[in-house]
């Protein structure tokens, strides 16, 4: 498994089973334009999309990574990768 690969068994948008505590999971993308697909709000940036998540809907934090992609023309482009968990009630 490759450094920053997840785990088959890890926490993911198609796996919320892995976190027996979490009924649903999103990945949020620096690179995408981020709105709340609950509410349709569209916070600004990364971060605001982020923290409207966690204090709007009551999402928790599982994790917070980076990724290389290729981008434009051949160019190396970062993206960090939010996944965050809506507790099960």
């Amino acid at each position: 498994m490759n450094e920053g690969q997840m785990k088959p068994d890890a926490a993911s948008p198609h796996n919320p089973e892995a976190l027996p505590d979490v009924d649903r999971v999103i990945e949020l993308s620096s690179k995408d334009d981020g709105h709340c697909t609950e509410c349709r709000d569209c916070p600004i940036g990364f971060d605001g999309v982020i923290n409207h998540y966690l204090k709007e809907h009551g999402y928790v934090l599982l994790n917070v990574r980076t990724v290389t992609e290729a981008g434009y023309n051949s160019e190396t482009d970062h993206v960090a990768i939010a996944l965050l968990g809506h507790p099960r009630k």
